[in-house]
């Protein structure tokens, strides 16, 4: 029997409903479904996108990839994360499964989407390039200089003999056959069409992202001459800020035997100058990581879908908790840390004094606390890490003493006393 009517609340079904015929949905039943607007239209046909299809010139969004709350939290847990690493590496453990938990959250959320043909091309490259962040890079390079046993600012995390280290190792370490199986694999389920959106490929947005990730570094010019003068222009400033770090530690920096003492030179730069420490590893990597993520954003079909609070959404910020809780902790020590950068005591005439005093806790290049630092907050002065503290004598006051003569023995010992 045909249902043609579904009660006074809802439009007449149409006759063809329920048989084995093609029956299309009536005009009445998506003005029921509310969608008669762009924005709710574009919500249904994202639910289930054609791959032979590319109407729009966009990709539906994928929200477990690159929604709003998962993009805000892979920017907090990371850059968190990287400065605790720079200030207080004593202080890392507690934030660094964070990391972990984010990066293989997205792996799997990946290789999910991949199973379930609802991945896109774009989405896939935009996940490897949230994946291998410049934090997780730093992860790998510390991991590996475990593995001969060198001190880095991870050593609460991956030396020997601590807490977990082998795990540790093994978890970041394995994120690099992971992110090179994925980066394969995809163009392999692309051509068999196992992917979603396929169509979309056409307009080469994940072309686009990776040129602008990988090339536009190295070729600043590769999109127009107005981009690479605005992507050029940080870069050689910072440039030349090294040089001349350089070239005021040159004679510590040239004091072996080495023609190009690189390693000499980063020590040199980082341990004296911590702000060009800081702009080198914090602001200038992270800064282009995270608008290469908005640029993919941006690129997406704008559904709303996007920037609401989903669940999946709700969990991933609930990862950058711990690290955002680990940074707040160094508030207190900030102020102290700023007043000693080098600039802000020439720019408050302060930059000829012997010693410095800070109420910060930092560290140098390789994440050791300098022995005059105190981290309770006391003024203690701070010297160079390339300058040997000079030790100030007062006058020594002598006192003459009278001789001694021996007085007799007693059981077997000498009696002494002064004249």
């Amino acid at each position: 029997m045909n249902i043609t009517t579904n009660g006074p609340l809802y439009p007449p079904l149409p006759p063809c409903w329920n048989t084995n015929e093609p029956c299309p949905a009536t005009m009445d039943m998506l003005n029921f479904l509310n969608i008669s607007s762009q924005a709710s239209y574009l919500q249904y046909y994202c639910l289930n996108p054609p791959k032979d299809s590319c109407e729009f010139l966009q990709y539906c969004p994928n929200p477990d990839v690159a929604g709003l709350y998962v993009r805000v939290a892979t920017y907090v847990t990371n850059v968190c994360l990287a400065l605790v690493i720079l200030h207080s590496p004593s202080d890392v453990r507690t934030t660094f499964y964070a990391q972990i938990l984010s990066v293989y959250s997205l792996f799997i959320t990946t290789c999910i989407s991949i199973a379930n043909q609802s991945l896109t091309r774009f989405h896939g490259t935009y996940a490897l390039i949230t994946i291998g962040s410049p934090l997780s890079i730093a992860l790998v390079i510390y991991a590996l200089l475990s593995l001969s046993r060198q001190d880095t600012r991870m050593k609460e995390v991956f030396e020997k003999g601590k807490e977990r280290w082998l795990i540790n190792r093994l978890l970041v370490l394995f994120m690099v056959p992971c992110w090179i199986a994925i980066m394969i694999f995809l163009p392999v389920v692309a051509k068999r069409g196992s992917l979603s959106q396929v169509a979309c490929d056409k307009t080469e947005y994940a072309q686009v992202l990776l040129i602008f990730m990988f090339v536009t570094p190295i070729l600043p010019f590769a999109f127009s001459v107005k981009a690479g003068l605005i992507g050029l222009t940080p870069l050689l400033v910072l440039l030349v800020v090294w040089v001349i770090c350089i070239i005021l530690r040159r004679k510590w920096i040239w004091s072996g035997n080495s023609k190009l003492p690189v390693w000499r030179m980063w020590r040199a730069v980082c341990d004296n100058y911590p702000f060009v420490h800081f702009a080198t590893v914090v602001v200038f990597p992270f800064s282009y990581w995270i608008a290469t993520l908005e640029l993919g954003a941006a690129l997406q079909m704008e559904d709303g879908v996007n920037s609401q609070a989903t669940f999946g959404q709700i969990l991933a910020v609930t990862v950058a908790i711990p690290p955002f809780l680990s940074f707040l902790t160094l508030l207190p020590r900030l102020p102290g840390w700023f007043w000693n950068l080098t600039w802000v005591r020439a720019l408050t005439c302060r930059l000829g004094e012997s010693e410095r005093t800070t109420r910060s806790s930092s560290v140098n290049s390789l994440g050791k606390d300098p022995e005059s630092l105190n981290q309770q907050g006391v003024g203690l002065p701070i010297h160079s890490p390339h300058e040997e503290p000079q030790l100030e004598l007062g006058p020594v006051e002598t006192k003459e003493y009278a001789p001694l003569t021996i007085t007799g023995v007693v059981n077997g010992t000498t009696q002494l006393s002064g004249a």
